[in-house]
């Protein structure tokens, strides 16, 4: 009978940080585009004579989006930086245990 294998239980630590720091990029870049939209609302002023009620709505659903977008980058931002922080506290937890485990043998 051979040894018996012990299953594999590391991460990429880097790779999971990489993928982090990636979703926290892509969370920049939606609050960047919550800003642009907000410049949408002005864009339909005096588009033509009488057009108040056709810019009062395009302003009312440029902030709704924006807000959207926002509320959402915020979360995609928590991902990313949770992401990150499983990374880095698995790595400390494990040299930790391998510190310990050497003290032992």
């Amino acid at each position: 009978m051979g040894v018996a294998r012990l299953p594999r239980t590391e991460i990429d630590v880097p790779g999971l940080t990489r993928v982090g720091d990636a979703v926290t990029d892509v969370a920049a870049r939606m609050a960047a585009t919550a800003r642009d939209i907000e410049g949408w609302s002005y864009q339909g002023q005096g588009a033509f004579e009488g057009s108040l009620v056709c810019a009062s709505n395009l302003s009312h659903t440029a902030h709704t989006w924006a807000l959207e977008i926002r509320e959402m980058s915020g979360a995609v931002r928590k991902l990313g930086e949770d992401l990150k922080r499983t990374a880095a506290d698995y790595q400390a937890y494990d040299q930790l245990t391998a510190q310990q485990l050497r003290q032992i043998y």
